[in-house]
């Protein structure tokens, strides 16, 4: 009896350190691949690429999100009237009339009624002049979920 729980101890100690071992491969893959993804983005950005990463350097990346504001890019999520979602990404000095024409576009609700755009918070109803302004003016920068709704 005693045997058999020293062989199961064991077994337990044996089982928890290969798990371990795996978690910091993984931990280690994470790293990795965050290093290589801001190795890319210095690189498309021009700025000078350090292959030696340290491990506090990468974790705070993990930690704190990024506040630059110098987005590119937007990703919208259009609820149309009968609540599907659509979604795409558009650059962030496209007009908003080119949302509402994605979304005319791909509507799958089978309806041809023209539509108008807001959001919840803060709530705002887009005017025919907001059509014309940059998504960033408008604040939708990085991310905006907008409404369809009726005119």
């Amino acid at each position: 009896m005693v045997r058999y729980a020293a062989e199961r101890k064991k077994e337990k100690d044996d089982d928890k350190k290969a798990r371990q071992r795996i978690l910091d491969v993984i931990a280690e893959d994470r790293l990795k691949k965050e290093a290589e993804k801001n190795a890319e983005k210095d690189k498309a950005a021009g700025l000078p690429t350090s292959d030696s990463l340290s491990r506090t350097t990468v974790s705070a990346a993990f930690a704190a999100p990024s506040g630059s504001g110098n987005h590119t890019q937007t990703r919208i999520q259009i609820r149309m009237m009968d609540g599907t979602p659509l979604t795409q990404t558009f650059g962030v000095n496209e007009p908003l009339g080119s949302v509402r024409l994605y979304a005319q576009l791909n509507r799958k609700d089978g309806e041809s009624s023209p539509f108008g755009l807001m959001t919840t918070f803060p709530r705002r109803d887009f005017t025919d002049e907001d059509m014309l302004a940059p998504l960033s003016a408008l604040g939708l920068v990085p991310s905006a979920t907008l409404i369809a709704k009726r005119q």
